[in-house]
């Protein structure tokens, strides 16, 4: 899990790199044309749910801060937390930059 946690960023720090140091760059509007982009992270935040989605379920659908706490406060929860950050935040990045 501490290698997945790691390695994440390596999906999503290519397309940051493009919108904050080459955002005018004509491969740069191409690439961000696409939603794909967000998909290798997002198929690995899937891909680390879905195995624990029995365990996720009830701590999404009635949360409470202890029964958060306990989830991320495993090396998985944190895992699939920080996943789910990266995918999202770079989704809402490559909006802010087609929007810009």
């Amino acid at each position: 899990m501490e290698m997945i946690f790691s390695l994440s960023s390596l999906l999503v720090i290519p397309f940051w790199f493009l919108m904050i140091f080459l955002p005018s760059w004509k491969w740069t509007k191409r690439i961000l044309a696409s939603l794909w982009i967000v998909a290798g992270a997002a198929a690995l935040y899937a891909t680390l749910v879905l195995p624990n989605v029995l365990q996720i379920f009830p701590a999404v659908t009635n949360p409470s801060l202890q029964g958060i706490q306990s989830l991320l406060g495993t090396p998985a929860g944190a895992t699939i937390a920080r996943v789910h950050f990266l995918a999202f935040d770079l989704f809402v990045g490559r909006w802010m930059y087609l929007d810009s």
